[in-house]
């Protein structure tokens, strides 16, 4: 299984706030986690990201470089998981996030205060 996963970034008056949502749906149920999901057959991979992070948060327009992979055997009970990690910092529709697909809740976080 290939997916993605986006880490994005916002600054506020307050201070630079990472994006999380909380899954709504095993595995991992109730766990805060990166907005992402599976990368569908035909799709690349800059089209899966920006698809899953507008799902599940409703933030379009944020420029998302390919940072990382990750394949550790056993990380997730589905299977064997290919994550490609994108990240990217958000500029706007920050006040307008909503949650959706299969995401519960949707939040920015204050970067030295992760759950």
């Amino acid at each position: 299984m290939v997916s993605v996963d986006a880490v994005v970034f916002a600054f506020f008056k307050t201070g630079a706030k990472l994006l999380l949502v909380n899954r709504g749906n095993e595995p991992f149920k109730g766990k805060w986690s990166l907005p992402g999901g599976f990368v569908e057959i035909g799709e690349g991979l800059e089209d899966a990201v920006a698809r899953e992070l507008a799902e599940e948060t409703g933030l379009v327009n944020v420029t998302l470089e390919q940072m990382r992979t990750y394949g550790n055997v056993g990380r997730d009970p589905r299977g064997r998981q290919i994550t490609i990690v994108y990240m990217g910092i958000a500029t706007e529709g920050l006040e307008r996030i909503k949650a959706g697909d299969d995401a519960a809740e949707v939040r920015w976080f204050d970067i030295e205060k992760l759950p």
